[in-house]
């Protein structure tokens, strides 16, 4: 059994949700960074095709409300991203989406994490404790001028 994964088309999402309602219902929860409309790192994603990405995925959302009311339920992890230079509008977007989902007769959610996820880390990784330090940001362009690992 295969699940969408984050890069996943709004059909086969939409196709979950309908399997969800047949069902009887449920939750679809959704593990999102609002930017990855393709497995790159952030500073290669080009901010045309994350709106684009954003749009996209709140158009199906909403289609899930209209569709299935509060059958289908959605919930995501409230974020603007790990990129530092991430608009922070962004949460703003995510707490006004959630007014048009109860508007539109659908029930969703936002998520914080309460504790940090146990995973393996690296500096190199798109995601770590440190992105988001001006420290570790200074550091990072440093060494990379100075051709350091």
């Amino acid at each position: 059994f295969l699940t969408p994964g984050t890069l996943a088309t709004s059909d086969e999402v939409l196709a979950m949700a309908r399997a969800v309602a047949a069902a009887g219902g449920g939750i679809i929860q959704w593990a999102t960074d609002w930017a990855a409309y393709e497995d790159l790192p952030y500073d290669k994603l080009k901010p045309a095709e994350v709106d684009a990405y954003v749009k996209r995925e709140l158009c199906w959302m909403k289609q899930v409300a209209e569709e299935h009311g509060d059958s289908v339920a959605l919930t995501w992890t409230l974020a603007f991203g790990n990129d530092p230079s991430s608009p922070k509008w962004m949460t703003k977007m995510q707490t006004n989406f959630l007014e048009e989902v109860k508007a539109a007769g659908g029930r969703a959610k936002a998520q914080v994490f309460v504790r940090p996820q146990g995973f393996l880390m690296s500096f190199e990784a798109r995601l770590h404790p440190f992105l988001l330090s001006p420290t570790f940001q200074a550091l990072k362009q440093r060494s990379e001028l100075e051709g350091l690992d």
